[in-house]
């Protein structure tokens, strides 16, 4: 009788416009943001989902091996991302405070 007086009270509400049934659906998860990557250079990656904390380099730097290019920050936890080879700077894609995604393409780096 429970069950049966709720949805005599539901279906009042929905003609009273009340109460709207709202349907959710299952989203596919949004992708990765790609920014054009220029033509033979590496890309370099955001390794987890956080925000750009700190920018390490600009354009027309030259980097090492494994020199910090950016520190993310993802739930409180500051993440060192290194430079994956020597090379310079071609483009930065984010700026500090940017919300990043695994794998998004953050720096790209012209291999020297």
């Amino acid at each position: 009788t429970q069950q049966q007086a709720f949805q005599e009270e539901r279906a009042r509400w929905e003609e009273a416009s009340i109460f709207e049934k709202v349907v959710e659906t299952a989203e596919e998860p949004d992708a990765v943001p790609q920014s054009e990557l220029p033509e033979g250079c590496d890309p370099v990656e955001a390794a987890v989902a956080g925000s750009v904390w700190k920018l390490l380099v600009n354009p027309g730097d030259t980097v090492k091996t494994d020199q910090p290019v950016l520190i993310l920050e993802a739930m409180k936890m500051e993440i060192t991302i290194p430079s994956p080879g020597d090379g310079v700077i071609e483009a930065v894609f984010a700026s500090e405070g940017d919300p990043v995604s695994p794998g998004q393409t953050l720096i790209a780096l012209k291999s020297s």
